[in-house]
């Protein structure tokens, strides 16, 4: 490719992009399930995205698609946490172990916030019956 063809497909970021994402990122809600969240993992975060704005859930999928590296790991937000741990049991119901809590930080460095209420979860249930763990993260806006 030439100069002129590399600048071409070079995606310009304008001045206000950055205010008008962090406006579509204030309510953005991802939601992903992790085998194991005690295990330390550099792999990328999988998440289905919707929003708390019914106009802005339509295009939540590709707000997250054009801002993931900037919303998972370069920028800290307020968000709303929200941990799930399952529990199956073969001659009882399923057990949800479910925590709360709010975090400044990156979606990545998430994980550090909430290792208290992962690990209280684990003892209300049994170890044996575990299944995974599923984050629910609601984007409350900037620091």
């Amino acid at each position: 490719m030439t100069a002129h063809a590399l600048k071409k497909h070079r995606r310009r970021v304008s001045p206000g992009a950055h205010k008008r994402a962090r406006a579509s990122i204030k309510g953005l809600i991802l939601t992903w399930t992790d085998p194991d969240p005690l295990l330390e993992s550099t792999d990328a975060i999988v998440a289905q995205a919707s929003h708390r704005n019914p106009v802005r859930r339509l295009a939540a999928q590709q707000i997250y698609r054009d801002y993931s590296q900037w919303i998972l790991a370069q920028q800290a937000f307020r968000w709303l946490v929200r941990v799930d741990v399952f529990f199956d049991y073969p001659k009882g119901p399923r057990q949800v172990e479910t925590r709360e809590l709010e975090a400044v930080t990156t979606v990545q460095t998430l994980n550090e916030y909430c290792m208290e209420q992962i690990e209280d979860a684990f003892r209300c249930g049994n170890m044996e019956h575990y299944t995974h763990t599923e984050f629910t993260v609601e984007c409350l806006g900037d620091q």
